[in-house]
């Protein structure tokens, strides 16, 4: 079998990696160039804001060892501290201070920063801790705006003590309380608002990262894989996995896809999934993949490995919806899934799919050979983002990913790997 040393070397890519530099150098000292606007326009967060800001600039002074970095990411930092002393304040995973206390754990883990600025994080556990509890209360468990995506950032401490152990039980617990549990299919699911027209919602079994179950079932088997010998989660995995699976449609849907974004209350969809990170089958091929490293079970391996393999397939942008660059729904997030599906399943099409989208990424820069080519699509038109998930910090990550393989940690906030 190849090794991905020699997978890396038989693609071809449209932009030698002088080009990708070029490209990654000027998102950054665009950054720089801005920085008092973006940190007066931004928030704290670390899929929004400053601190995944912060993260990616750490990044790039650890590729660079360009001092002028480093200053940048402590500024920034410092700005999202100001904003939580401030008062200026949301609890969430994606634009509060779950992600930026994300952030400070996974640098000092990394020795960007010293391990004494953990110290702030315990008064900020018991919060969260609560935050989590009273989101969960109101059956919020979305991993964005939600319970899960606090319960990630718990387990990305729960080394720091036993406290953090008994947070993640809690979550747990009431996310049994909150699912649908069918006892003829031995299936869990739970409803969750999504957005229908302008401003009504509607509930639906969402299968997703950034809402569903997709994130949940990562979530879940990123705290059992930990050792947490538990059945009540093992359990919770196993019947949201029967759920997920028993969504797919054997017929694929016209865009190729082959699970539906959400099911309706009624059981019916509307149509299949869009090509994405946040909503879509990568997702979905991610959720089964953690599963199976929690749970050994070879035929979530063996799914999840058809789902990339059917997405490589889909390479159409209209169809797939594919308007820009981001990380959530555009060419960046899809160069990462299928780089980081490619180097575990060790297959050539994953690769070579991670550079088809790599290139895709690139292209929206030279389209317009300007960093403008990386704007957001919107209903309103494009509009030009920093953040993680939707701007040119996130766009960053991944073009710093290929350059630099291996310092690829990050992915976890993104339930990648």
């Amino acid at each position: 079998m190849l090794g991905i040393k020699q997978i890396t070397k038989m693609v071809i890519s449209m932009y030698n990696n002088d080009t990708v530099s070029v490209v990654l150098y000027k998102i950054s000292d665009h950054i720089l160039e801005y920085k008092n606007m973006i940190a007066e326009k931004s928030d704290m967060g670390l899929f929004s804001g400053k601190s995944g800001i912060a993260l990616f600039l750490f990044h790039i002074y650890d590729f660079s060892k360009d001092a002028k970095y480093l200053d940048c990411a402590h500024f920034f930092l410092e700005k999202a501290f100001e904003d939580i002393n401030s008062g200026k304040s949301l609890p969430t995973f994606c634009s509060g201070i779950a992600g930026v206390s994300w952030v400070i754990n996974y640098l000092a883990g990394k020795s960007y920063i010293g391990d004494e600025n953990l110290e702030v994080l315990i008064d900020l556990d018991d919060y969260l801790h609560k935050s989590m509890i009273k989101y969960a209360g109101n059956d919020d468990f979305d991993f964005l705006h939600g319970a899960t995506g606090l319960a990630l950032y718990f387990i990305s401490r729960i080394k720091s003590g036993d406290k953090r152990s008994e947070y993640l039980a809690d979550y747990v617990s009431m996310l049994k309380d909150h699912s649908v549990y069918n006892e003829y299919n031995k299936t869990y699911k739970r409803l969750s608002p999504v957005l229908k027209g302008e401003s009504e919602y509607t509930s639906v079994y969402n299968l997703s990262m950034a809402h569903g179950s997709s994130s949940i079932i990562s979530v879940l088997s990123k705290y059992y894989a930990l050792g947490k010998n538990d059945t009540e989660v093992r359990d919770l995995i196993s019947g949201y996995c029967r759920y997920l699976l028993n969504a797919e449609n054997k017929e694929k849907y016209e865009n190729g896809s082959m699970f539906p974004s959400y099911v309706n209350t009624d059981g019916s969809v509307l149509s299949g999934g869009r090509l994405g990170w946040c909503y879509g089958d990568l997702s979905n091929g991610l959720a089964l993949l953690h599963a199976y490293n929690a749970l050994e079970n070879k035929d979530y391996c063996d799914k999840s490995l058809e789902i990339f393999l059917n997405s490589t397939e889909r390479k159409d942008l209209k169809t797939q919806l594919i308007r820009d660059a981001c990380m959530c729904h555009g060419a960046a997030g899809l160069a990462e899934i299928f780089q980081a599906a490619g180097e575990h399943f060790d297959r050539k099409e994953l690769i070579d799919s991670a550079t088809y989208w790599r290139d895709t990424t690139l292209d929206f820069y030279f389209n317009d050979n300007n960093i403008k080519g990386f704007s957001q699509f919107t209903l309103e038109g494009m509009k030009f983002e920093y953040g993680l998930l939707e701007g040119i910090a996130g766009i960053g990550m991944t073009l710093l990913s290929y350059l630099k393989p291996g310092n690829n940690k990050w992915r976890e906030l993104f339930l990648i790997s």
